[in-house]
């Protein structure tokens, strides 16, 4: 169950990655691979330019903080289906549940057969 488990949030990150991950411009991956490689020296910029970079870097900070309350509420709700889906057993078989169609509309059912579930 783990395993399930472990990829469903490796997948889970992954797709909240690929859709919150920012567009970057040419300009911006080249004063990026400039500061990685550590060939920026901050005192023959301008003011102009150093404003610049401060704006990216808490650009890129705002991204990053984003990023990460997605993740942790996807993985919520991956525990929370995962809880759910423990607590299903054979003896389960014909009772009503409620089925999710959203967050908030859910629609009656009756469990007919409780080792198939689709998440």
């Amino acid at each position: 169950m783990s395993t399930i488990n472990e990829k469903l949030v490796t997948g889970a990150f992954y797709f909240v990655h690929l859709l919150t991950r920012p567009k970057t411009s040419t300009k911006r991956i080249k004063m990026a691979s400039e500061q990685a490689s550590g060939a920026v020296d901050l005192d023959k910029l301008s003011l102009e330019e150093l404003n610049q970079a401060k704006q990216q870097e808490e650009g890129r900070l705002q991204a990053l903080t984003s990023r990460y309350a997605q993740l942790r509420a996807a993985a919520a709700r991956l525990t929370a289906s995962s809880n759910a889906i423990s607590e299903v057993s054979p003896a389960s078989a014909g009772k009503e549940v409620m089925i999710p169609l959203t967050e908030s509309v859910y629609a009656p059912g009756k469990l007919l057969e409780p080792n198939k579930l689709l998440v």
